[in-house]
């Protein structure tokens, strides 16, 4: 099963499904489009110097300065949204058009995901967590957001705990939140939290099999691909049993690392893979010129994986890395809009350090059935 490429946007990187439209940034400018990517309407401009606005529309300078916008996230009220650029937070009023600056991450950086909660023992709210280099396993934060746009650090893991923290998954069935750690040795986890934070607990075992940086919650079992540059990467699961957790199962393997998922609508599973260098183990100014790839990522091809919860994936498209060095000019990825897109039929994506759609949005067609295998059977 392949997925058709209907259009390639140049220029253009999709952050998140507004009602029936899609919110996209082009350089500092954030627009309005229609999904097939026809019509498009300007609604704001983020604050910078025109020197740096002009470096944002030179792609090589974009990737090199990490200039982009992202991510994003719908704040639930009809009107705004939140926007992440290079360490500061903005609220966006999507229907005016303004922008308020809300809050600037104390180590800088760009977190993977924003997640808004509404889970029985938690303050709701915006939660997201630090997402930096931190070598050293310095303290790494989780801040939450209330409804008056107040941010606050809610839980601190100590030093020598972990590197960052990936993406943060909400439960409400279960009335917990997980956490997703990296990078290496104990770091790489999944952790369950409760009440707040105040019991914070690891789900089996930490290690490269437990990295990841999303996850998808079922009635009976947590779904994730690891995200791993060191090992062969494999598409996960987490199986719930009569007492707690079970140990993880590999289901099947994927091409490379998995950072990016995209937001579905019934039993259906979409995740990307990254082409990405191997961990720093020589000089570590000569490594940012490497373009050698990690030892788990089997191809130079970013690939996007999809197929129902309760079968296997298959890969729907791919492209290829770049000749740019990986940690200077970014991994090979393909990121989605935050979001889930109001037709079924289509799915957007943007290529980055990709041959022929680096730096372009791409729309492709979304050939799945509604129903699960189970459900059929």
């Amino acid at each position: 099963m392949k997925s058709t490429l209907l259009k390639t946007l140049q220029g253009y990187k999709p952050l998140l499904y507004w009602k029936d439209r899609l919110l996209l940034s082009r350089g500092f400018d954030l627009v309005l489009a229609d999904l097939a990517l026809t019509q498009f309407i300007h609604v704001a401009r983020l604050p910078a110097r025109k020197f740096k606005r002009f470096l944002s529309h030179l792609r090589s300078t974009s990737r090199l300065l990490r200039l982009e916008v992202g991510p994003a996230c719908d704040l639930g009220d009809g009107i705004h949204c939140l926007l992440c650029h290079q360490g500061t937070i903005y609220r966006l009023n999507v229907e005016e058009g303004s922008l308020v600056q809300e809050f600037v991450l104390p180590h800088g950086g760009r977190p993977l995901r924003f997640t808004r909660v509404n889970v029985a023992g938690f303050h709701p709210g915006i939660y997201l967590g630090e997402y930096f280099g931190n070598p050293g396993k310095g303290e790494a934060r989780i801040f939450h957001r209330d409804e008056n746009g107040r941010w606050t650090t809610t839980f601190t893991f100590p030093h020598g705990e972990i590197n960052h923290v990936h993406n943060i998954v909400q439960d409400p069935d279960r009335h917990c939140l997980y956490v997703l750690t990296g990078d290496f040795g104990d770091a790489a986890a999944i952790w369950e939290a409760r009440e707040q934070f105040t019991r914070v607990t690891r789900i089996g075992s930490p290690g490269q099999n437990s990295r990841a940086c999303w996850l998808q919650v079922t009635t009976d079992r947590l779904i994730y691909a690891t995200d791993t540059q060191l090992e062969l990467n494999h598409l996960n699961c987490v199986p719930l049993g009569p007492h707690g957790f079970e140990p993880i199962q590999t289901l099947q393997p994927v091409a490379g690392s998995s950072i990016y998922r995209a937001d579905t609508a019934h039993a259906r599973l979409v995740f990307s893979t990254a082409v990405e260098p191997d961990r720093v183990r020589g000089n570590k100014y000569l490594e940012l010129f490497s373009t050698r790839r990690g030892a788990g990522i089997l191809t130079d091809d970013a690939h996007i994986y999809a197929g129902h919860l309760d079968g296997e994936v298959h890969s729907i498209f791919q492209a290829t890395k770049d000749a740019l060095p990986f940690r200077l000019f970014q991994f090979g990825s393909l990121q989605f809009p935050a979001g889930i897109c109001p037709r079924a039929d289509l799915l957007h994506a943007y290529g980055t350090a990709l041959k022929n759609i680096d730096g372009c949005t791409v729309l492709l067609s979304s050939q799945f059935d509604t129903e699960s295998p189970r459900e059929q059977s």
